[in-house]
């Protein structure tokens, strides 16, 4: 019906019970190709411009099952306007809410601002996402446009990841995150030398007498993560923290196979460069379950300390404490290697490894040289004496 206030705008409230986006992006494609060509048509025929004529719209709407290819949302509320050739939507959902804007001009981006976004592991009544080994195994890129994207708030399976901003390019065979920068628990992702962190997703399908049977895909990854303590992350991460630091920078220029979703210390394939401060390996007798928390308690010094049978109770009673960690790792698929040696600096003592891990036995071939502080002639000679398996000074 038409609006009391304004003229050539109609108001729509709505509640329905099924949306089907996939459809309606379809039509609204072939609407705007049309719509293009009948303007173009009419301002030749004029020889000039063409009046302003398109009806407008002001909408609330209630949709009981929004399906977005096959992914389905109970209970979405989505309010808006159609208007100066943009379409600005408002929604509210236990996943998001946010505005989403449209524009009738197709070389400009899309944009969506989230005031939050929450992702979890489990299914669950209230966020009904599941995330799964690789969830985004076989997800169809076609359909995406550039869009800019802002997130207030993200939390991934409860954790508080802060906010974001990214700017997302489709390509023939996939997509590039490009511009990203996000802010949390102290922390801040970015470019390696300045700028925004950015990743691509290249997909590929295998095909047989054209009949697609399997698909493959890429992710690459290079941004710079640097901040507060290293603690922080484990926090977010849901496990217990081996050491810690004031000051934080991990740099990394790696890939993966799968999507981005399918991240794995075992998958990845680069480099990792990590410089801490002013931190403690701290006494962890707890296991870490997978991923960077289970590297870096393969690094817990604290223990070392312990397997030299020596009294250094003084010395590791409350956690070794450094002044800085410096190395730079290289990945293969389970297999690491110190690009650069790992050099811990304590007040009173120095460690020095380098060698090669096998992350998934967990073993270590390396040479470790540690210098600690001795206490005198006897305090040396029974280091001697005790076999003290490393070079001690």
């Amino acid at each position: 019906f038409n609006s009391p206030v304004e003229d050539n705008v109609f108001v729509i409230s709505a509640d329905v019970k099924d949306v089907m986006l996939d459809e309606w992006v379809a039509f609204s494609d072939k609407y705007n190709s049309f719509d293009k060509s009948s303007r173009l048509t009419k301002q030749t025929a004029s020889q000039g411009t063409p009046k302003n004529d398109e009806i407008n719209f002001i909408y609330d709407i209630d949709i009981g099952t929004l399906s977005v290819k096959d992914k389905q949302f109970n209970d979405l509320g989505v309010m808006g306007e159609r208007a100066n050739g943009q379409w600005r939507s408002q929604f509210n959902h236990a996943l998001a809410a946010g505005e989403l804007t449209v524009y009738d001009d197709v070389s400009t981006p899309v944009n969506i601002a989230l005031e939050y976004l929450h992702l979890t592991k489990k299914e669950s009544k209230d966020e009904g996402v599941v995330l799964n080994d690789d969830p985004l195994a076989n997800v169809d890129l076609s359909w995406l446009k550039p869009t800019t994207v802002s997130i207030k708030q993200l939390t991934y399976d409860k954790s508080d990841f802060g906010q974001w901003r990214l700017t997302l390019n489709p390509f023939s065979d996939g997509v590039s995150v490009n511009d990203i920068h996000a802010t949390f628990s102290g922390m801040t992702l970015s470019g390696q030398e300045g700028g925004g962190a950015e990743f691509f997703w290249r997909t590929q399908s295998a095909s047989n007498d054209g009949d697609v049977f399997s698909s493959s895909s890429e992710t690459q990854f290079a941004g710079k993560l640097q901040g507060a303590g290293v603690q922080e992350l484990f926090k977010i991460w849901g496990g217990e923290p081996v050491l810690t630091s004031k000051q934080t920078s991990i740099t990394g220029d790696f890939s993966w196979l799968g999507s981005p979703a399918a991240f794995s210390i075992e998958a990845m394939r680069g480099s990792l460069a990590v410089q801490l401060s002013d931190g403690v390996f701290v006494q962890n007798t707890g296991a870490a379950s997978s991923g960077i928390l289970k590297l870096l308690g393969l690094f817990n010094f604290n223990t070392w300390a312990r397997r030299l049978q020596l009294d250094f109770s003084d010395f590791y009673k409350k956690g070794v404490a450094y002044d800085t960690l410096n190395t730079r790792f290289l990945f293969d698929e389970g297999n690491i290697y110190f690009q650069q040696p790992l050099v811990v600096k304590a007040p009173s003592s120095e460690f020095t490894m380098a060698g090669t891990i096998d992350y998934l036995s967990e073993d270590i071939d390396a040479v470790l040289v540690t210098t600690l502080p001795v206490g005198g002639n006897l305090t040396f000679a029974t280091a001697l004496v005790a076999g003290l398996p490393t070079a001690v000074g």
